[in-house]
């Protein structure tokens, strides 16, 4: 998430987790109530009515607005809110820790003019397991905590939609497309190591009928 230029669904961070940047901010609860809110809308509504995806324009809209939202939330979600996202952080575990500990850190390294590619940064945050990393962990839990609501927030949002399709008639809900690969420097990489890296981030898909030839995953 942190570099908004990489957006190509056949080579994400991950196939663990859902794109932040995919959630409807004026559909999370809080968002009538954020003080800023008709300048949001504004902002929305404009990136909505655009013929081409202005994906830097989205990131920088979105992401202010899902950071007052985390911030409402912290502040004034009520008890079964938090237990809601406290189940699904306990339910995905580890993995969704890693996962929003690499968010946390791509955006330190892109903030100060790096990659978001773990391949590129100091060699001592390049293994989830070294201490520099451990030691940023803790520093960052907030905003660790910001990545983790963001995947929650993505969830009950493609879950509300799911029931609404179902109720409409649709038996299997959502049909969802999964990457064939993943990308070699994201989060998933990052948190497998080597192996995953170098093995399976790269797997030729069958062909279709607009590229005969098997393509590349990843």
């Amino acid at each position: 998430m942190a570099d908004p230029s990489r957006i190509s669904p056949y080579s994400p961070s991950t196939r663990d987790f859902l794109n932040p940047l995919l959630i409807a901010p004026d559909c999370v609860p809080g968002f009538a109530d954020l003080p800023d809110r008709a300048e949001l809308e504004a902002a929305l509504a404009d990136l909505r009515a655009t013929t081409l995806i202005d994906y830097p324009a989205v990131h920088r809209v979105k992401l202010r607005a899902l950071e007052a939202l985390f911030a409402h939330f912290v502040a004034h979600a009520d008890a079964d809110a938090k237990a809601a996202f406290e189940q699904f952080c306990r339910d995905h575990g580890k993995a969704l820790e890693g996962h929003a500990l690499f968010e946390a850190l791509s955006e330190r390294f892109m903030a100060e003019g790096m990659n978001a590619a773990w391949v590129t940064w100091p060699e001592q945050y390049q293994n989830p397991d070294n201490l520099a990393v451990r030691d940023f962990a803790r520093a960052a839990k907030h905003r660790i905590a910001f990545h983790a609501w963001l995947q929650w927030t993505a969830d009950t949002q493609i879950s509300n939609a799911r029931d609404r399709a179902k109720a409409a008639g649709m038996r299997i809900g959502l049909y969802l497309d999964l990457a064939v690969g993943i990308s070699p420097d994201g989060s998933r990489a990052w948190i497998g190591g080597p192996a995953i890296a170098n093995h399976a981030a790269h797997r030729a898909a069958r062909p279709t009928p607009s590229a005969p030839p098997a393509r590349i995953g990843g």
